[in-house]
């Protein structure tokens, strides 16, 4: 009868184990995967054409406009489609703060916006941020714990 408790109660134990560690790396995931409120607003009197990145479309408008996505990350190009001299000015907002602006004044100008310019950091990636690095922690801790709990059995 006492072995019998014993087992049910290392078996509890391993099963929390699992339950921590195997659904806490997912939540921890969900959080950073989370959409932000992106704004691009174009400022120009003439007709444009805008490539935004998070939903790879392709719009094209005349006059000032703001373009509204839900990304995690967002970039945009905005082009002059004409030969005239008038300043274009694109800015991008995440959250309504402004992340990044630029104008152009050149016939059939083009602008970019959050995108990489210049010095953009160690394009390494942390081992934690690998796609399954989460699930494969959770294997190795729940077969570390199986392998301690049967040595403290014997």
């Amino acid at each position: 009868m006492e072995l019998l408790r014993v087992m049910k109660s290392v078996g509890f134990r391993l099963c929390v184990i699992f339950i921590v560690v195997a659904f806490l790396p997912i939540s921890q995931a969900g959080i950073d995967a989370q959409s932000e409120n992106w704004e691009i607003r174009i400022d120009y009197s003439g007709e444009w054409r805008a490539l935004v990145e998070s939903d790879n479309s392709d719009r094209r408008g005349y006059g000032s406009e703001t373009i509204t996505t839900y990304a995690a990350s967002e970039s945009a190009t905005v082009r002059k489609l004409d030969d005239n001299s008038k300043e274009m000015c694109v800015e991008l907002w995440k959250n309504g703060e402004l992340v990044d602006s630029t104008c152009t004044s050149s016939a059939y100008g083009e602008v970019e916006v959050g995108k990489c310019k210049s010095n953009c950091g160690d394009p390494s990636v942390p081992f934690s941020e690998v796609p399954g690095f989460g699930f494969v922690s959770s294997i190795f801790a729940l077969a570390c714990s199986a392998i301690y709990f049967r040595k403290n059995k014997s």
